[in-house]
C-alpha cells in the first residue's frame, strides 16, 4: 500500500526521529535482553499453553467486537489496520481469521531483529519505525492496534505521541484497539501500567468498550497445564485479571 505512506521509500524504510531518543535506546535495550534470555523468550514462546490460552482469550472478545459490525463499513472485510509495535506480525493470522484480509493488514515495528524473525509473507508489510512518527498519511487505517505496547513505554511524553498518531492515521469514526496491563511488577522498572483513567488522558476519550480479561501470567502459567477449567473460571471472576482490552472510537 504505497499510496498511504507520507515517506520516500517502500514498506522496509527505517525512521527514526530524534526526539525520545533516550526512551527509544532503552526500549530497544529491553527488547534485545527479552529475545535473548531463553527463560524469558520461553514465556512468549506461541507453543506456551498460556501464550496459546491468552491469546484465544483476546480473539473471543475481538469476535465479539467485530460481529457488531459486520454489517457496517467498519467490518474486517473492508477494513484497513495497522498494529503498532506487532513484533514478528504474530497478530496478523489472527486478525486474519477474523475477516481482515491479510493485504490490508500493516506493521509497525521498533526492533528490526524482530521483522526479519517473521514469515517472508508478513514481513514486507512491516515499516521498520517509531510509532510517535508513523510515516503514513492522515486517516488512512480503519483501526490501529497496540498489544502491551504502552506497558514497555515509561515516559508519558513518548505514550502520548504514540497515542496522537495512531489517532492520526486512524479514519474518523474508526478505532484504536488497545490491549495493555493495568498492573505490572512493581520490581521491574521498564514496565508501567495502563489503566482505566489513562485512556482519557492519553487517548482523549474514554473506551466505547473495554474489558477485563486475562489471568494474571504468574498464576495462568502455573495452572494452564493441568487446571485450564480453573484458569476459565477465575478469568471469569476478572477480579485476577491483569489486561484491560478496550476499544476507544476516533472522533475528528
Amino acid at each position: 500500500m504505497p499510496d498511504i505512506l507520507d515517506k520516500p521509500g517502500g514498506l522496509c524504510y527505517n525512521y527514526f526521529p530524534m526526539d525520545h531518543n533516550g526512551e527509544i535506546n532503552r526500549i530497544k535495550a529491553e527488547y534485545n535482553r527479552r529475545d535473548s534470555d531463553a527463560r524469558l523468550s520461553g514465556l512468549y514462546d506461541r507453543l506456551n499453553p498460556a501464550v496459546i490460552h491468552i491469546r484465544h482469550e483476546i480473539e473471543r472478545h475481538l469476535a465479539l467486537f467485530f460481529r457488531g459490525r459486520k454489517r457496517t463499513a467498519g467490518s474486517p472485510g473492508e477494513s484497513k489496520l495497522i498494529d503498532i509495535g506487532c513484533g514478528c506480525g504474530a497478530f496478523f493470522n489472527m486478525f486474519a481469521q477474523l475477516g481482515f484480509k491479510p493485504e490490508s493488514l500493516l506493521g509497525a515495528e521498533l526492533s528490526r531483529e524482530r521483522i526479519m524473525g517473521a514469515a517472508p509473507g508478513v514481513r514486507g508489510g512491516i515499516v521498520n519505525a517509531d510509532a510517535s512518527s508513523l510515516p503514513f498519511v492522515d486517516s488512512c487505517f480503519d483501526y490501529a492496534s497496540q498489544f502491551t505496547v504502552f506497558s514497555s513505554v515509561i515516559d508519558a511524553g513518548l505514550r502520548s505521541k504514540i497515542a496522537s498518531e495512531m489517532k492520526r492515521v486512524v479514519k474518523n469514526g474508526g478505532y484504536i484497539i488497545s490491549y495493555d496491563m493495568l498492573h505490572t511488577n512493581p520490581f521491574n522498572p521498564n514496565l508501567a501500567p495502563l489503566k482505566y483513567s489513562h485512556f482519557k488522558h492519553i487517548f482523549g476519550a474514554k473506551p466505547e468498550a473495554c474489558y477485563r480479561i486475562v489471568l494474571n501470567p504468574v498464576i495462568l502459567r502455573r495452572l494452564i497445564g493441568r487446571f485450564g477449567l480453573v484458569c476459565d473460571v477465575f478469568s471469569s471472576l476478572k477480579i485476577l485479571n491483569s489486561f484491560y482490552l478496550a476499544f476507544i472510537r476516533v472522533e475528528k
